[in-house]
């Protein structure tokens, strides 16, 4: 089984109750089976308060003001405090780490929605690499596209080529990668997935000889829309409707997403 993450995955330390938010409120926090039957055998007073801060049907933790049953005041888990990390279910002991599973492969990433997960990701001003390991696990895939993972890890190459070349504005190399990422999935839904290498190659080109607003020019024009007309504020103002369509945790993403438009328009 091999292994990839980026280089800073290891540099995630949970900051308790130091940190600015807490990833123990306003979401259901579902419990894995295994965790389940742990607490099913817990004992005592603590026992008991924790059989009745358990949804059992739903297979998560209640909630008092959208916040879990055992987050205190302090926003540390008493949970963890009566009956130390192990206690932990697969959630709370992952987050905000994740993976992603395919055959003979397992990919690690940290997630945004931790705000020092967010510090470490958006504060590191190098390229980023990609760590390799492997170990002797087996794999328990039944059925696995590898053609459709092969194009993807094509594709995405690509678009990490673009992304990490700094000689190019930000908003260019968001642009293409933008238009390579759409017109890839076009490809596919309309089973097309044979003219996705000529796609790949098209776009290395461009970037190759510095040709890159002619590749979102003419894949505009692919899809009918004119590129000289077109402009950025077209796709942020798409971008702002699909933030509105998702649902918002928190009362201040309204102001938040009131602010942008108010901004843009």
């Amino acid at each position: 089984m091999r292994y990839l993450k980026p280089h800073f995955y290891d540099k995630f330390v949970c900051t308790a109750g130091d940190c600015p938010d807490t990833c123990c409120a306003g979401w259901q926090i579902m419990i894995d089976e295994d965790s389940l039957k742990k607490y099913k055998n817990v004992q005592g007073e603590f026992g008991k308060r924790l059989h009745g801060s358990v949804n059992w049907e739903e297979e998560c933790f209640c909630q008092n003001e959208r916040r879990c049953a055992f987050l205190n005041d302090e926003n540390l888990c008493d949970l963890y405090k009566a009956l130390g990390p192990d206690a932990l279910c697969d959630t709370c002991r992952l987050y905000p780490r994740h993976t992603e599973e395919f055959e003979g492969l397992r990919e690690l990433s940290l997630s945004l929605s931790c705000p020092e997960a967010a510090k470490i990701i958006l504060s590191c001003r190098e390229p980023v690499r990609f760590l390799e390991e492997e170990t002797d696990e087996e794999d328990d895939f039944d059925e696995f596209d590898f053609m459709m993972f092969s194009r993807l890890e094509d594709t995405r190459d690509v678009l990490f080529s673009v992304l990490q070349d700094r000689n190019l504005p930000l908003t260019l190399r968001m642009a293409a990668c933008e238009q390579l990422a759409e017109r890839y999935q076009i490809c596919m839904e309309e089973g097309r997935e044979f003219e996705i290498d000529d796609l790949l190659k098209e776009c290395e080109r461009h970037h190759r000889e510095g040709t890159l607003r002619e590749f979102i020019s003419e894949s505009l024009s692919e899809k009918g829309v004119d590129a000289a007309s077109f402009h950025q504020w077209e796709w942020q103002k798409e971008e702002l409707q699909v933030l509105y369509g998702l649902e918002r945790l928190r009362p201040e993403w309204d102001q938040v997403l009131d602010g942008a438009e108010k901004r843009l328009y």
